[in-house]
């Protein structure tokens, strides 16, 4: 982890995330205060400075599931919590993701082929609209 300090753009986007999830109501607010709330919220080390890690945290707390489609990306990885959101879902349906951590690796990319399987859907790993169209069908049926 480098210890380098955050752009001015990367501080003006984490501002914009924590007012979108609520921390924050203004551009103005006290940014400081904000990002300690966001840190305990997410069991950080509560330093009201928005470091790599903070960063990197509110970045994957920005994303909802549907936002965007969800893949096995080579070689990063992609996370955030639409994905621990449909790792939830496909465990509560019974398919097997392994650990719930907001990761899209292998076991979700197979949890997520095997529910298309099951629910009619083209098989190819990516959570997209007609994924997640089906599992909103399914878990309000379940």
């Amino acid at each position: 982890m480098s210890d380098r300090p955050l752009t001015a753009e990367q501080i003006a986007h984490a501002s914009a995330i924590l007012r979108k999830l609520g921390f924050s109501h203004s551009p103005s607010a006290d940014l400081a205060e904000a990002t300690r709330a966001f840190q305990q919220s997410r069991g950080l080390s509560v330093t009201g400075e928005i470091n790599e890690i903070t960063f990197r945290a509110l970045d994957e707390a920005q994303w909802k599931l549907g936002d965007r489609s969800l893949s096995l990306k080579s070689p990063a990885l992609m996370h955030g919590d639409d994905i621990a959101t449909l790792q939830s879902r496909l465990t509560e349906m019974g398919f097997d993701c392994g650990r719930v951590d907001g990761i899209y690796n292998d076991a979700t990319e197979k949890a997520v082929r095997e529910f298309q399987k099951s629910a009619g859907v083209s098989v190819d790993g990516i959570c997209g609209p007609a994924t997640l169209t089906a599992l909103i069908r399914l878990t309000r049926t379940v």
